[in-house]
């Protein structure tokens, strides 16, 4: 749309086109102050979207502009021109998860349980705020520049403050719960925890959990009875939580809120930084001693002498820590 490039547009240069929809074009732009870099979507106002359909992507800009989760690709700013939205997000230079998830690079324990532990909370600031986000998929998380998972593409969010079920349009059917193959009225929220689910069993197995289903067009039905596939190398605690996630009836699916309380998916606390200015106890020696870096020969000697740490050099205390 933009041509020729670089070209600068509401003070930022458009360096090179880097994708293509079939409503918008996505461009790597910089700050010429900052030379911060961020991705600018450019959607046309003609022929694609009516004035009603205008209203509403510009409010729905507005909602999620006002999250600020560290795991939901932040929207910076967004302008609405006679021809065209510009929406200037984040910029995510590690691609999205279905450029890593292949058949021989599934995701490991690990991995998963921090990446899944990034989408839950993103998926419940979303929620909190009374926003379906409808379109979970491998495609729309992508990774910042220290591989932390980002939900993107908010496109066909909605925000569902009064829990109205709604219908809505299949997208990408292997993610879809049944009630939305099955065209009923549903509630997008539980809907939402469905697609996360399918989308961690994809990211375990390296591929699909439909992958037993023999045609593209018996996908529907076949997903609509839930009959999806583990492979044996996905860990037992972990099959149970997708089991909790992939499930038929919408009211017997786990919540998102739900999901964050479980344990597995609780953040782990840092341990307490040792404070320089007192004695030892028993319980301070212990988790240092618990710390890999220290050498346990160091510590129990600081302890044996019952050194006061204010009366040590600083060159023998980063020798012991």
């Amino acid at each position: 749309m933009f041509r020729p490039l670089p070209c600068t547009v509401h003070n930022l240069i458009f360096t090179k086109e880097i994708g293509k929809g079939g409503f918008s074009t996505v461009y790597l732009v910089e700050n010429p102050k900052t030379r911060d870099q961020f991705v600018a979507k450019v959607i046309p106002l003609t022929a694609t979207l009516d004035t009603s359909e205008q209203y509403s992507l510009i409010e729905k800009l507005l909602n999620i502009k006002g999250l600020r989760h560290p795991n939901t690709v932040r929207i910076h700013d967004f302008f609405v021109e006679d021809t065209y939205i510009l929406v200037v997000l984040e910029y995510c230079p590690e691609g999205s998860l279905s450029e890593i998830i292949t058949p021989k690079t599934p995701m490991s324990r690990k991995k998963f349980i921090k990446m899944a532990r990034e989408l839950i909370n993103a998926l419940y600031d979303f929620h909190t705020n009374s926003i379906a986000h409808q379109n979970i998929k491998l495609e729309n998380v992508l990774l910042d520049k220290n591989r932390h998972a980002k939900l993107t593409d908010f496109g066909i969010s909605i925000q569902n403050k009064n829990g109205i079920l709604v219908e809505s349009f299949l997208r990408s059917v292997e993610y879809e719960a049944p009630e939305v193959i099955n065209s009923q009225a549903h509630d997008p929220f539980k809907a939402d925890v469905w697609s996360l689910g399918v989308l961690f069993a994809t990211c375990l197995n390296g591929f699909t959990p439909w992958d037993r289903c023999d045609s593209v067009g018996e996908l529907p039905a076949f997903v609509s009875l839930g009959k999806y596939h583990l492979k044996k190398w996905v860990p037992q605690d972990l099959k149970d939580i997708i089991a909790r996630m992939i499930v038929v009836n919408p009211d017997d699916r786990i919540t998102v809120k739900e999901l964050t309380e479980l344990p597995i998916f609780q953040e782990q606390k840092p341990p307490r930084p040792f404070i320089l200015g007192g004695r030892l106890r028993p319980s301070e020696l212990k988790e240092i001693l618990n710390r890999e870096h220290v050498k346990r020969s160091s510590a129990l000697t600081l302890f044996a002498l019952n050194y006061n740490a204010r009366n040590l050099q600083r060159s023998r205390v980063r020798s012991i820590l």
